[in-house]
């Protein structure tokens, strides 16, 4: 499948696969650690903000009301102050348990609310009624307030125990769910290892096969190349199938080889050609030469035969000029005899001339 891809395309991969690795391995953590956040936000949002309103609603009922009435009945403050804390006490117990309604509530705490909520109209019945006397009265009432000061206590107490219950509740859910964030966390952290490291191996694993898919064919073409270097065998061929490339360079290579070869064969005929016409022009020189010899001992031959024919031409001659001389001593003969004498000199004259010339010629 990698053989498919160019090489190019083949080392983009191999880098652009750890960057990828990187981007998942960051996404995981940021996803890890928004979970955790998420967890630690619902603990601080539905547990320790409304444990703190619980607390806030307790005491209230505790100071605002229930202590405000009792320094009221024993003259440390007058009707106007307490009227004043128990409206505040009313306002803020509202609007902290209507803010504790807005959270996210189990099962066990929403019932244990639907409870609380029974015991708070009771309450505020009692708190309504406590206005109505703080309002009729004026100044400090020193042991005018007996009639509301102990069953208002009566009426606000269940309330106490519930929120308290509350309170426990909260404490016991905020560490069950750090539990959960805890377990979640190491969960998810081991996951992220493991996932990290299945991601390395499969990093590895690609990188090692994108280089064995370059580095293996490369290593063919060394080694072919190497082959041929040591042992001059024109012959040999790249055996590689891929379209990468280095499947192209060995094709081109192949070709490239597959063409010298030829031209080394055309050249190898040619020397065979030359060597044979060499052997051939080697006899025909011997037998030239054996001519040669043969020609010059013949015109030796020749020569020698001219010069003694010179010699006796030479002869002859003499031997006419004497009869000339007879000849003409003998006056005395006739006419035909003096002409056949005068040819006869002219003759050998020629012929003796041809013959010094072509024993020049022959010299």
């Amino acid at each position: 499948m990698l053989s498919r891809l160019s090489v190019g395309m083949r080392l983009s991969l191999s880098a652009l696969l750890p960057i990828i690795v990187l981007v998942i391995v960051v996404i995981s953590a940021v996803n890890i650690f928004t979970k955790i956040e998420q967890g630690v936000e619902s603990i601080y949002n539905d547990r320790v903000v409304p444990l703190q309103d619980l607390k806030v609603i307790a005491d209230n009922y505790a100071v605002l009301v229930i202590d405000t009435i009792n320094k009221t009945n024993a003259g440390d403050k007058t009707t106007e102050e307490a009227l004043k804390d128990v409206r505040k006490a009313k306002q803020q117990i509202k609007s902290k348990w209507e803010a504790y309604l807005d959270t996210t509530l189990t099962a066990e705490e929403a019932q244990l609310a639907e409870q609380a909520k029974a015991l708070f109209i009771d309450a505020d019945k009692a708190i309504a009624n406590t206005e109505l006397t703080l309002s009729n009265l004026s100044g400090k009432v020193p042991g005018q307030l007996n009639d509301i000061d102990g069953p208002l206590y009566d009426q606000i107490d269940p309330i106490s125990d519930k929120l308290s219950e509350l309170i426990s509740l909260q404490l016991r859910v905020a560490g069950e769910e750090r539990n959960h964030i805890s377990d979640m966390a190491e969960s998810l952290t081991y996951t992220y290892i493991v996932g990290t490291f299945i991601a390395a191996c499969l990093v590895l694993l690609l990188s090692f096969f994108i280089r064995r898919s370059i580095v293996g064919p490369l290593d063919e073409l060394k080694n072919v190349m190497r082959t041929i270097e040591e042992t001059s065998d024109l012959s040999a061929v790249i055996n590689l199938n891929s379209k990468d490339e280095i499947g192209q360079t060995a094709h081109v290579f192949n070709r490239m080889m597959k063409r010298i070869n030829d031209v080394m064969g055309q050249i190898k005929h040619a020397v065979i050609q030359m060597s044979a016409a060499s052997e051939e022009l080697s006899i025909i020189a011997t037998q030239t030469s054996s001519s040669t010899q043969k020609q010059q001992a013949d015109t030796e031959q020749v020569a020698t035969a001219i010069h003694q024919m010179s010699a006796t031409v030479q002869e002859v001659a003499n031997s006419t000029n004497e009869a000339q001389q007879a000849a003409q001593s003998a006056d005395s003969q006739t006419s035909d005899g003096r002409e056949v004498a005068s040819q006869s000199a002219s003759l050998i004259t020629d012929l003796m001339g041809e013959i010094q010339s072509t024993s020049s010629l022959i010299e």
